[in-house]
């Protein structure tokens, strides 16, 4: 019985970690965004101008990526192989697309769309985990009844 008791107690600070990392991507993902619109200007959306604002915005979506790439190669992490693949190939398609804005030969909207087709993902992946983990609790409480 307190094998029991303990497995669940472990089992719930993982949920919460896991809960907590994607919180931290949200926000991240969320901030760097809203950075990267600041920058669409309302004459030319297509061809913002490069400031040291933009580059600087631009250097930290890169980051961004260049981190979500290495987790998600790294032998900790638990996402499927294709969906792996899918993002290591969205976050170097973001670099490569970020040097172009660099070079005044890409857009800025194309990062700022992926940006927030990822935070969509990351919202309903969420949204899930707590639906699931409401089941858990729901089908605990059953039992221990």
């Amino acid at each position: 019985m307190m094998d029991m008791h303990s497995a669940r107690r472990g089992y719930g600070q993982v949920k919460r970690q896991m809960s907590s990392d994607k919180h931290i991507e949200i926000e991240l993902f969320s901030k760097i965004t809203a950075r990267l619109n600041t920058h669409i200007e309302p004459a030319d959306e297509n061809a913002p101008r490069l400031s040291p604002e933009l580059a600087r915005d631009l250097l930290e979506n890169a980051k961004l990526w260049q981190i979500l790439m290495l987790d998600v190669l790294s032998d900790a992490n638990q996402l499927e192989n294709t969906l792996k693949r899918s993002l290591v190939s969205l976050a170097e398609f973001t670099q490569a697309h970020t040097q172009k804005v660099f070079r005044g030969e890409g857009t800025l909207d194309v990062l700022i769309d992926i940006n927030t087709a990822i935070l969509k993902g990351l919202k309903t992946a969420l949204s899930a985990g707590r639906v699931a983990q409401a089941k858990q609790a729901e089908t605990q409480n059953r039992e221990v009844a």
